[in-house]
């Protein structure tokens, strides 16, 4: 190998995304066996939808959704057999923590140019 010890120079800690991973892992199996047993959310967040996907593509009953010109929505079932593939549990993992930091990230963001400028400009 080139770089041995290349792995020691990789900024993102391991103990802190296992952490994420063990966290997500452990809401999933949670709202998987919310829906098993038949209970009702009053509200539906990104991963709910993510695995409602998934469960869909595992299923093969993906939809396709089309408007017409008239602004009536078309589902033509028929379009997505053979495309749509499912996620595994690592997939699914990943696209929680990349929604979950890319959101940290805007937000922190957002929050220091904002107080930036109310400190600049105090009036």
């Amino acid at each position: 190998a080139l770089f041995p010890n290349a792995q020691y120079l990789d900024p993102i800690s391991m103990e802190g995304t296992d952490y994420f991973k063990m966290a997500l892992k452990q809401t999933i199996d949670e709202k998987i066996k919310q829906e098993k047993q038949g209970v009702v959310r009053r509200h539906v967040d990104f991963l709910d939808l993510l695995l409602k996907a998934n469960n869909a593509a595992k299923e093969g009953k993906v939809e396709d959704v089309d408007d017409d010109d008239e602004g009536d929505i078309k589902i033509n079932k028929s379009s997505w057999e053979g495309v749509a593939s499912a996620m595994s549990d690592d997939e699914i993992l990943g696209h929680s923590m990349l929604i979950i930091f890319a959101g940290m990230e805007t937000t922190a963001t957002t929050l220091q140019l904002a107080l930036t400028q109310l400190a600049r400009n105090p009036d």
